[in-house]
């Protein structure tokens, strides 16, 4: 199945940086097993197949975005990250955002939570044995 990457993504698959990528799937479709053509330019002229892979796993995510700059990220249903207007209640929290973040192909979870800035459930799509 193609997964559409914008080109800021091309590098860090290719060097082994980012592991995962993070979709919507709300019709079920990714599941392991499924090939991967990682693509840019999907559905135009200019499309290019970039990188082949087999989906190794996947995970449900979850962000809730709330008011106060209330942040929480679900993995499996399980807390994974929250942070509230006070302070992060977990360094430990923090430490694993902060690489989950960096995992997906963003500097840190600052630009993560950048590109996502509002509730979100979707799927990680792993293309490697790491899970969270």
């Amino acid at each position: 199945m193609i997964l559409a990457f914008q080109k800021q993504f091309v590098d860090p698959i290719l060097d082994g940086s980012k592991l995962h990528t993070i979709r919507e799937d709300k019709p079920s479709r990714w599941k392991a097993g499924n090939k991967i053509h990682a693509a840019t330019g999907v559905r135009t002229p200019k499309y290019h197949c970039f990188f082949e892979s087999k989906c190794v796993s996947t995970q449900s995510i979850e962000i809730k975005i709330g008011p106060l700059n209330k942040i929480e990220v679900l993995i499996d249903g399980n807390l994974f990250y929250r942070q509230t207007e006070e302070a992060i209640t977990n360094i430990f929290h923090k430490k694993r955002m902060n690489k989950l973040a960096i995992n997906d192909g963003f500097e840190d979870m600052h630009q993560f939570f950048k590109w996502f800035d509002t509730d979100f459930k979707g799927k990680i799509i792993h293309w490697t044995d790491l899970r969270y």
